[in-house]
């Protein structure tokens, strides 16, 4: 892993802190994928198409 990957890996994991534990990430891909999918849910849940 870079000096790159590993800051942007610590910045991640101090976003995603509160959604799941950033230990269970391969890597920062993973995260990255993660941090969308959980924004499009957002999205779709303030637009309407998602019921809560």
């Amino acid at each position: 892993m870079t000096e790159r990957d590993r800051k942007l890996h610590e910045i991640l994991s101090h976003i995603i802190l509160d959604i799941d534990h950033p230990e269970e990430f391969k890597d920062t891909d993973e995260m990255l994928e993660c941090i969308r999918n959980r924004a499009s849910t957002s999205k779709e849940i303030i637009e309407g198409k998602i019921k809560i």
